[in-house]
C-alpha cells in the first residue's frame, strides 16, 4: 500500500488533521498546492475559495461555464462546479472528481472571509485506511492498490 502522511494544525477547540497535495485540474489547465482538512463527514472532496484563488480561477467566469451541482449541509445549500482532478501526494497519485466553489459570488466571498478550508472527503478516504492518532501526533492514510 502507498502511504500519505499528514499533520495537525493546532487550533481551538481541537487540532485539525491536514494533508497537502498538488492538485491538477486538466480541463482548466491549472494546478496548485492545496492543504486539505481531512473530513470524514464530507461526502465529497471540495476546493474552497482560498484555494480556488491559488489556481487563478475567477469564480464568476467559471460559474458561467460550470455545470453546477447543489449540495445541502448544516450551513444551508450551495452550488459547486464539478471537475476531474489529479491529486499528487508525495508518493501517491489519485484521480478524483472534485467540487469547486461555491459558485455564488456572495457565498464565495463569505467562505473566503471565514477561511473555509478545502476538504478531503469520503470519496477519497473510502479508498483506503485513515489513521488519526492525535496522542502520538500521527496522521496517515494507506491507499489500497487499484484492482
Amino acid at each position: 500500500m502507498s502511504q500519505i502522511n499528514g499533520r495537525f494544525r493546532e487550533q481551538e477547540p481541537l487540532p485539525s488533521p491536514l494533508v497537502t497535495a498538488v492538485v491538477e485540474i486538466p480541463n482548466l489547465g491549472v494546478s496548485a498546492s492545496v492543504e486539505f482538512l481531512v473530513d470524514t463527514g464530507a461526502a465529497r472532496t471540495v476546493i474552497h475559495p482560498g484555494d480556488v484563488l491559488k489556481f487563478g480561477i475567477d469564480i464568476v467566469t467559471y460559474a458561467a461555464h460550470a455545470c453546477p451541482r447543489t449540495f445541502s449541509g448544516v450551513g444551508g445549500e450551495a452550488s459547486y462546479g464539478v471537475e476531474d482532478a489529479i491529486l499528487h501526494f508525495k508518493n501517491v497519485k489519485a484521480n478524483l472528481r472534485t467540487f469547486i466553489g461555491p459558485l455564488d459570488p456572495c457565498q464565495f466571498d463569505f467562505a473566503l472571509n471565514k477561511n473555509v478550508p478545502s476538504l478531503l472527503g469520503r470519496d477519497f478516504l473510502n479508498q483506503g485506511r485513515l489513521i488519526v492518532d492525535y496522542e502520538n501526533n500521527e496522521l496517515s492514510f494507506e491507499m489500497r492498490p487499484a484492482i
